[in-house]
């Protein structure tokens, strides 16, 4: 006979990933028929609500008197971006039931959702975009929006993880600009997807992409330096990329340990 209690413990393991894919399902079943954001809505599955505003079209009025109170202290540019997210999450979080709460920054500049909610702003080029969804579903969100020009020679070197350079090193300096772009947008978005839940940096040469571009997705790696717990959290990330009029997108998405709606391919 096995040891006393064995049976009853995988019972309620069985059942607690039965709940995370009723909860999943759910969530899809909610989201059909629901429009998808233009820029990002295709980077993320139907349970993600995404949403985008050019920051132009922000208005800082429309803060909170804590949020304004925090906000008072940027720069004019600076504030309308930090409207523009508030603005545009709180549109997302209504839509998905959680009211329009107040949404502060943590001690880690992110921003503090509200429980039971995962999610992610990214601004960049004029336009602000978030992602949200229930937790349970999905356990971290990770957006980035960045403006298409090749980043320089001297910053790559910052960007690029070794294995990285050594794939772009016979690249024109205008495709090695334009690939170092990309990779930085998809780390970016790796980063706000396991933050919440490592809790330590995560250097962007520690992180190695693996880009699919027939597929628009790609695959994060934690290299040696990563950090403790890094390697298992950024392997489980799925991610999508995008490039369009103009700008790069990028999102990333952490499910329930061993939930996978589109499995990644083999690395290229």
């Amino acid at each position: 006979m096995g040891a006393p209690g064995l049976e009853s413990g995988a019972v309620q393991i069985v059942r607690a990933d039965h709940a995370s894919r009723d909860l999943a399902d759910a969530a899809r079943a909610e989201a059909v028929g629901r429009e998808r954001d233009p820029w990002i809505g295709d980077l993320f599955d139907p349970e993600v609500l995404t949403g985008s505003l050019a920051i132009a079209a922000a208005d800082p009025g429309a803060l909170l008197p804590e949020e304004a109170a925090l906000a008072a202290r940027f720069a004019p540019a600076r504030r309308r971006e930090f409207a523009a997210g508030r603005q545009c999450a709180r549109r997302l979080l209504a839509e998905l039931g959680a009211g329009e709460p107040l949404l502060m920054v943590d001690a880690h500049r992110a921003p503090g959702w509200p429980e039971g909610v995962v999610g992610s702003i990214s601004h960049g080029a004029g336009l602000c975009v978030v992602a949200v969804a229930r937790r349970g579903p999905v356990r971290g969100l990770g957006v980035d929006v960045e403006s298409g020009e090749p980043l320089a020679a001297a910053v790559r070197r910052r960007v690029w993880s070794e294995p990285e350079a050594q794939r772009l090193a016979r690249a024109s300096d205008l495709e090695a600009g334009r690939s170092a772009k990309l990779l930085f947008c998809a780390k970016e978005a790796v980063y706000k997807c396991v933050h919440p839940l490592l809790r330590t940096p995560l250097g962007l040469r520690a992180v190695e992409i693996r880009l699919e571009p027939a597929a628009g997705r790609f695959r994060a790696i934690a290299l040696a330096g990563a950090g403790e717990g890094a390697a298992a959290l950024v392997g489980a990330v799925e991610g999508r990329f995008a490039v369009r009029r103009g700008r790069v997108l990028a999102g990333a998405v952490l499910r329930p340990d061993g939930a996978c709606t589109a499995p990644v391919g083999a690395p290229g």
